[in-house]
């Protein structure tokens, strides 16, 4: 299991590690990452080739966060060629113009996710396999929440 940075840098913002994307199935010899990668160098934003070996370590220390350290933790996920991108630290403005290029470019990796606060302390392994069920949720139901969810209608606020 990670180790978590003391409570105490948690209540302070902690200094954010520097933009970049991290790429896993997304390979220089692939069509998509070659074409990923070109959009990124456009926009100034580095890319980190991850390796499926790397499933078993944090997604802050993968991420570069303060705080973090390598785990020296058993492979537990197949990550194995899953093509999957990771954005650290990218402003919303630069989470908008990789996205907007990518579908412009006519790239698809249905996999995506943003270092977040709860996301950080998991595995990349615990990471994607969650992404995987996320994205398998939403192609069953088409994007939409299951009936009842989120509505007031079922007197739940009466």
């Amino acid at each position: 299991m990670a180790k978590k940075p003391n409570r105490q840098s948690n209540t302070a913002k902690q200094p954010a590690a520097a933009p970049k994307v991290l790429l896993l199935g997304l390979g220089e010899d692939t069509l998509a990452g070659r074409r990923v990668r070109a959009i990124l160098e456009e926009l100034k934003l580095p890319a980190v080739t991850l390796s499926p070996l790397e499933a078993g370590q944090t997604v802050g220390y993968l991420a570069g966060l303060e705080g973090f350290s390598s785990q020296n933790a058993p492979l537990k996920a197949n990550a194995a060629s899953v093509p999957f991108l990771l954005m650290a630290g990218l402003s919303e403005a630069q989470q908008t113009k990789l996205l907007t290029a990518m579908a412009g470019d006519g790239i698809h990796i249905p996999l995506k996710a943003v270092v977040t606060e709860t996301n950080r302390y998991w595995t990349l392994g615990q990471l994607l396999a969650e992404i995987s069920r996320e994205h398998a949720f939403m192609n069953r139901t088409g994007g939409q929440a299951l009936p009842g969810l989120h509505t007031p209608a079922n007197g739940a606020d009466k």
